[in-house]
């Protein structure tokens, strides 16, 4: 099975917290966004959200622990704008 990105599951995390009103359980949303074929009853139907995330990072992002933090196994890159040319004076 794939898994997804960590940055992925970061902001899927972020913004279901940030939406303040959720509708469904965090792993109904979680399985329903990324993994919709998938049954998984144990994440589906959790009621508590941090065992739900806890339990998604684990079963459903890439990633490994090194001293005790989370690293995503693809290399998080920021994005730089490209320079671009300066215009001559006329």
């Amino acid at each position: 099975m794939k898994r997804i990105s960590v940055k992925e599951y970061h902001d899927f995390r972020t913004k279901y917290l940030k939406s303040g009103k959720q509708e469904l359980r965090f792993g109904q949303a979680f399985l329903n966004k990324f993994f919709p074929k998938v049954s998984d009853p144990k994440l589906f139907y959790e009621i508590n959200f941090d065992k739900a995330s806890g339990y998604a990072l684990v079963n459903y992002v890439k990633y490994y622990i090194q001293d005790d933090a989370i690293i995503p196994e693809e290399p998080i890159t920021p994005k730089i704008p490209k320079a671009t040319k300066a215009k001559k004076r006329k």
